[in-house]
């Protein structure tokens, strides 16, 4: 799916009237660093005024003196693809093209705004943007020191729907997924990603409170479903972490803050599948969630959501003249897996990924396969370093699920690429690993 207009629009709309001076309106574009305002009337789009042309008018004319009514009735629709929007303005001239939907004017696209999206990386089933444009825009948030909220959805059995049904099925339940969760948010407070898999985070600068009600507003939805005038019977568990805070974090780091929020949400929504609303806030549970911390790694092996956690024993890198020789260690419940991997001097990160996917075969059983499809380095805002992988997850029935993980690289940039697979695929871990390592009386008796 394409990106649309709306998702990348200015949904703030500055505008003048007829009778206001030309002075009035250059002051405007000025101080809001803008090339062009729409002139309304009424509610009604009459005009366009651009810097260039008010120009050439004594400051103290209307603007009429100085529009074009022929610009107006240059406009593109909210739904239009982007580079619909991109190729209108090329074919008209224009820096910056009216949004209009039934009439009324929502939005303004401008030469900066498709300067702001491009590059962005979607995904193509869905055409929303993978976790790492989310990722960004929270971290942004956090730093500037505001409070964010994670609304973390997770479709229930959608494995069995894929099977059931067929993959084409299966896809257009994402997409239209994917469209009630579009409908639903605001790119004004709101960022939607596509997780992976079945997964969707909002990250949002709403309240709580607000983020509640937009759980509510997705699951509804997601309920009564239909496709070919038939009730697709699919529904979604919900996790919401964060939100309550009312001051700034004091000496938090943003990316490691929305670690640990995603963790939560993400935790929650797990809890919220046994329960008959389909949603629970991270806080709500017994009181209060235990705060965990990291999603990545400890030192040492830990439970997660009941399970043992796979955690790092260590890794070696050995360089030799063409090429690169990496072991990785996993422990888990006192069992260690160890896997090498040699790549070009130049692969060293997909070397890791693959001899951690290497090592986590060791605990799960022949029937699921982990297949590393990428591992990319990330520099965001100039600033944080962030490592993400991509992971194909095939479990015994032969279904294939795309995971996406990320760790920020913190100190040490090679560990982190080892993070990131985890973070990946740590939420299918847990069941397969706790069948592969023995009981706690039997891990007694070989001590």
């Amino acid at each position: 799916m394409a990106q649309l207009v709306r998702d990348v629009m200015s949904r703030k709309v500055l505008f003048v009237t007829p009778s206001a001076s030309i002075r009035t309106a250059m002051e405007l574009l000025r101080g809001q660093q803008l090339e062009a305002l729409p002139v309304m009337d009424g509610g009604r789009l009459v005009g366009i005024v651009e810097t260039l042309d008010l120009y050439r008018f004594n400051g103290e004319f209307p603007v009429t003196e100085a529009m074009s009514p022929a610009r107006a009735e240059v406009t593109i629709a909210p739904d239009a693809s982007v580079v619909e929007g991109a190729s209108t303005m090329l074919r008209h001239g224009l820096r910056q093209l009216p949004v209009v939907c039934n009439g009324q004017l929502v939005g303004l696209l401008s030469d900066r705004d498709l300067a702001a999206s491009w590059g962005s990386v979607l995904d193509p089933l869905t055409g929303l943007p993978w976790q790492d444009e989310m990722r960004r825009w929270a971290a942004r948030q956090l730093a500037a020191g505001r409070e964010i909220t994670i609304v973390f959805l997770d479709l229930n059995n959608f494995g069995a729907f894929n099977k059931a049904r067929g993959h084409v099925y299966g896809d257009r339940i994402l997409q239209t997924v994917a469209q009630v969760c579009r409908a639903a948010t605001d790119p004004e407070r709101d960022c939607l990603c596509r997780y992976g898999g079945d997964e969707f985070v909002a990250a949002s600068t709403r309240s709580a409170e607000g983020a509640r009600a937009l759980a509510v507003t997705l699951r509804d939805a997601i309920r009564a479903l239909t496709l070919e005038d038939r009730p697709v019977g699919i529904g979604a568990a919900i996790g919401i972490a964060g939100g309550q805070r009312h001051v700034p974090r004091p000496d938090a780091h943003p990316y490691a803050t929305l670690d640990d929020l995603l963790t939560l949400a993400s935790q929650a929504s797990t809890r919220a599948k046994e329960l008959p609303e389909s949603i629970l806030a991270a806080e709500s549970q017994h009181g209060r969630m235990p705060f965990v911390g990291r999603r990545f790694l400890p030192d040492e092996p830990s439970s997660w959501d009941g399970y043992e956690r796979v955690a790092v024993d260590g890794y070696t890198i050995s360089r030799r003249r063409q090429e690169v020789a990496v072991t990785v260690g996993l422990r888990a419940g006192g069992r260690l897996q160890e896997a090498t991997n040699v790549r070009g001097p130049h692969e060293i990160e997909l070397a890791l990924a693959l001899a951690t996917a290497d090592c986590l075969a060791g605990f799960l059983p022949p029937q699921i396969h982990l297949r590393v499809e990428k591992a990319a380095h990330w520099t965001i805002d100039g600033q944080y370093s962030l490592i993400s992988v991509v992971v194909t997850w095939r479990d015994p029935e032969g279904e294939e699920e795309q995971l996406v993980g990320a760790s920020l690289t913190r100190t040490d940039a090679y560990r982190a690429v080892i993070n990131a697979l985890l973070d990946a695929t740590n939420r299918r871990l847990g069941p397969w690993v706790a069948r592969a390592l023995p009981s706690g009386s039997e891990r007694k008796r070989e001590a």
